[in-house]
């Protein structure tokens, strides 16, 4: 099987299952040990966002999140350093055949995929409202593949220019109304990530998504110290955690790693395998789940459904679990 189709997800029930996908693997819940109460006060301290032991998230000088840090498309044995792909306007991803779902709905931050240094072949749907006079604008929908070159330690974005359309030999050409534009696309290196200075919060705000009808709800954002600071960051994975959820044991060890509802925690684990112990915090009930942790990986921990706890390495395909599709949460 090839492995950059291998879903990774780790699927914990409240039902007697046991789930094998790939390399991840669940157990039924078990009775919580009698001192478990949660909240608890957590068992790592928190980190400001100008740590380097920081995930790549990118905050702003006034605390909201810029960059979500979506994970890597590198091999599951990839320790170098990464490049990185900005994803702002672009919808319904591939990369090198990779698919890559919900990087434009999880809120108005912009997704960073880290990707190895080198050639890749991306596949896109660019959309954006654009400016184009005094109360004039252009809707740009338009689907792409180009080849993108990436160097280790900086990010790129695609830019789109629009010209008017002077010959009918032009390609890449979208009519919109009364005209018809060529649409140039390109690759830009973000400048900005080379001048970027975190600011010093351990508290800061992930903008819930905006439709302009209506918006998602804001969240609070902690990161906590890896759980072994020798570990150098590209040997880590990623563990983020939602919807109120804990975790009370890592290997064996008792620890407390999470909040509130309104909170999102994420906290830097080594590579490899572990075997996990959750709990929520409105209930009684113990999760226990075996994590294959690839380095430089993200996994969001929340709930898929009322009774399954999912750890989903974002940068995976979502397949199906028994004989029933589930789509990916947002």
């Amino acid at each position: 099987m090839n492995k950059k189709l291998t879903p990774h997800i780790i699927a914990v029930n409240s039902l007697v299952v046991f789930i094998v996908l790939g390399l991840a693997c669940a157990t039924a819940p078990k009775t919580p040990p009698q001192n478990f109460r949660p909240p608890m006060p957590l068992t790592q301290s928190l980190i400001g966002f100008d740590n380097p032991r920081m995930p790549p998230d990118q905050f702003r000088d006034y605390g909201k999140m810029d960059y979500y840090w979506y994970g890597t498309l590198a091999s599951e044995n990839f320790t170098g350093k990464l490049g990185f792909f900005a994803t702002k306007y672009l919808y319904d991803i591939s990369v090198d055949g990779v698919t890559i779902y919900g990087t434009s709905y999880f809120s108005n931050a912009t997704s960073l995929i880290g990707l190895t240094p080198g050639k890749h072949t991306l596949k896109f749907t660019y959309k954006e409202r654009r400016n184009m006079s005094y109360n004039t604008y252009l809707d740009i929908n338009y689907s792409m593949t180009m080849e993108v070159d990436i160097q280790s330690g900086k990010a790129y974005r695609i830019y789109c220019s629009v010209s008017p359309k002077n010959n009918m030999t032009e390609h890449n050409v979208m009519v919109h109304g009364y005209g018809s534009y060529n649409l140039s696309f390109s690759t830009q290196e973000v400048t900005d990530f080379s001048d970027y200075k975190p600011p010093a919060f351990k508290v800061g705000i992930i903008p819930g998504k905006d439709y302009g009808y209506t918006k998602d709800k804001d969240f609070k954002v902690i990161y906590l110290e890896p759980h072994d600071s020798n570990v150098p960051l590209e040997s880590q994975s990623f563990l983020e955690l939602r919807d109120g959820i804990y975790i009370v044991g890592f290997d064996g060890n008792a620890v407390s790693w999470g909040a509130g509802k309104d909170y999102r925690v994420t906290i830097g684990i080594p590579m490899g395998k572990h075997e996990l112990q959750l709990a929520n915090l409105d209930k009684s009930i113990l999760y226990t789940m075996t994590l294959d942790a690839f380095p430089q990986h993200r996994y969001r921990v929340e709930y898929l459904d009322k009774k399954t706890i999912i750890a989903a390495d974002l940068t995976k395909t979502y397949s199906a679990i028994e004989s029933g599709k589930f789509t990916r949460p947002k």
